[in-house]
């Protein structure tokens, strides 16, 4: 009896070959960062060790400079751009990417010279891989990863711009291993975001039926839509650079203990970015299924998150002194409160660069972008100067609880407002 209910064998297969493609997508949209973070853990210990903690702890006060430009560079458009090219149609994408591209490179030629002097201000120290590290990071912004992921064209991201940063590290990692040369590592770097940046033009130009340049008219005009995403990335990059940019201003001595924890908190919301890229491509896709696909959303970001936070805290000091070669200890002290903030980042990445951006109120996510920073950046003054690294790690905890903070209580209320909606 139970076999003739039995689905046929044919009307498995395309449950199976859907399954497979979904497994293929999941791949394509992990691999770009596993390979990347694998490429980072290889040259962290390298480059300290050539270098050694001092030059090293500059270094990175260069690159966050540089993170910090890049995210001017991107002008909004890493924040906004995949759910709005989401909801595009598939022709009007390109001359979109085009506005973005020659916009972004304006403003490149404008930050990224200010960027250099505000890296030889900070660092006194005019040793030239610090300038190099930083350029390499910087023009990071002018990439088209946000629109590939905003197409849910993984692959695409995968070949035409990963792989290409990619192949700058590990060209940088055989020359650290070789010569022991710092320079030619951030020149290869630099070489792999400008190639990045160049095929990421060159496919979307593939795409569209009509030269990309056309598109580049008025493109500074159109700069005034993304007031709010320009004003949340802004905040965002001041505030996630100011912690190492304090550290090496008023407590030096702790420069190098906290660039690390930095940088690996960097990796780590790298890594955890994957769930954001296909949730910003997945949950504005459908709009007949946009209740569910939320719901959904909040749930993957709630247990990603608590997982992230405990694994984080418990790894961490091990994680560290591994890649530091023994040279930088970061202890309990540092890992539990940095362990809660990237638990933290985690689900408020899904609220307001998902949730909140797909409802078209980026407003509320620059609001609550700049509570953190206001509350942040002075508790992280106050931390350096009283308790060095780990007041800073706290006071960034507190800040990322309240941006978390609002923007729920923002969400709550727009969805008691739909329920209350006359029908």
């Amino acid at each position: 009896m139970r076999s003739r209910f039995r689905r046929p064998a044919s009307a498995k297969r395309p449950v199976r070959a859907a399954r497979v493609q979904r497994g293929k997508r999941l791949v394509l949209y992990v691999l770009p960062v596993g390979l990347s973070l694998g490429a980072l853990a290889i040259s962290f210990p390298l480059l300290i060790q050539v270098t050694g903690p001092l030059l090293w702890g500059k270094i990175a006060l260069g690159q966050t400079i540089g993170s910090l430009t890049s995210l001017f560079v991107l002008f909004g458009w890493g924040v906004v751009g995949p759910t709005s090219v989401a909801l595009l149609k598939p022709a009007e994408r390109p001359a979109y990417f085009a506005s973005s591209f020659f916009s972004r490179l304006a403003i490149a030629a404008i930050v990224v010279p200010i960027g250099a002097v505000v890296v030889g201000l900070l660092v006194r120290r005019l040793e030239p891989v610090i300038f190099v590290s930083f350029a390499a990071v910087a023009v990071g912004g002018l990439g088209g990863s946000w629109y590939f992921i905003g197409e849910a064209r993984p692959d695409r991201n995968l070949l035409f711009d990963a792989l290409p940063r990619l192949g700058g590290i590990l060209v940088g990692i055989g020359v650290l291993v070789y010569l022991k040369s710092a320079i030619s590592y951030a020149s290869a770097q630099l070489l792999g975001a400008l190639v990045a940046a160049s095929l990421s033009l060159a496919v979307v130009q593939r795409d569209s039926a009509q030269p990309l340049l056309s598109s580049a008219r008025g493109a500074l005009r159109r700069l005034t839509g993304q007031a709010s995403a320009v004003g949340t990335a802004a905040v965002a990059a001041t505030y996630t650079a100011s912690p190492v940019i304090i550290m090496g201003v008023i407590a030096p001595t702790f420069l190098a203990q906290y660039a690390l924890l930095d940088k690996l908190v960097k990796i780590a919301n790298t890594a955890f970015s994957v769930l954001l890229q296909i949730l910003q491509g997945w949950v504005p896709a459908r709009s007949d299924l946009a209740a569910a696909r939320r719901r959904v959303a909040v749930r993957l970001s709630v247990g990603v998150g608590t997982v992230a936070a405990v694994g984080w805290a418990l790894l961490l000091p091990v994680v560290g002194n591994l890649l530091s070669g023994g040279a930088i200890s970061l202890g309990p002290s540092l890992s539990v409160p940095s362990g809660i903030a990237v638990g933290l980042i985690v689900i408020s990445q899904c609220t307001g660069l998902v949730l909140l951006a797909s409802d078209g109120r980026m407003s509320v996510v620059f609001v609550s972008t700049l509570s953190g920073a206001a509350l942040g950046i002075p508790s992280i003054l106050v931390g350096a100067v009283v308790f060095g690294a780990v007041g800073v790690a706290w006071a960034v905890t507190l800040s990322e609880g309240v941006v978390l903070a609002i923007q729920i209580v923002a969400l709550a209320r727009g969805r008691r407002s739909r329920v209350d909606a006359p029908v």
